[in-house]
């Protein structure tokens, strides 16, 4: 799984690029927004600066309060050399198998 750090900055990074939306009702607290019924809750925002992380199968909805509840949804792949989780945008492809950036660069 993502580490609290990874799905920060996955946050702050596709929120930056104009990915994010508005989610829930604009006074809900980001550990329980409307609009999420399809998705379990899996990490708690512990602060204000946090992110409250849901997930249904490949897909993570990564959800900060931002004047009210703004999430990001991404989905995720495995390595095929070392099995770590990545964010499907983030992965090398060679011939269809995801890769991550670290194998890329040691040449699987």
């Amino acid at each position: 799984m993502l580490t609290d750090a990874e799905f920060n900055e996955i946050w702050s990074s596709f929120n930056n690029d104009g990915k994010g939306f508005a989610i829930g009702d604009a006074d809900d607290d980001i550990n329980s927004i409307t609009g999420a019924e399809n998705y379990t809750l899996i990490k708690h925002a512990e602060h204000d600066n946090d992110v409250a992380v849901y997930q249904d199968g490949d897909a993570y909805l990564i959800v900060g309060d931002s004047n009210g509840p703004w999430a990001v949804q991404v989905y995720t792949v495995f390595c095929a050399s070392c099995g770590k989780e990545i964010v499907s945008t983030a992965a090398k492809y060679i011939n269809g198998e995801p890769y991550c950036t670290k194998c890329i660069e040691i040449g699987i």
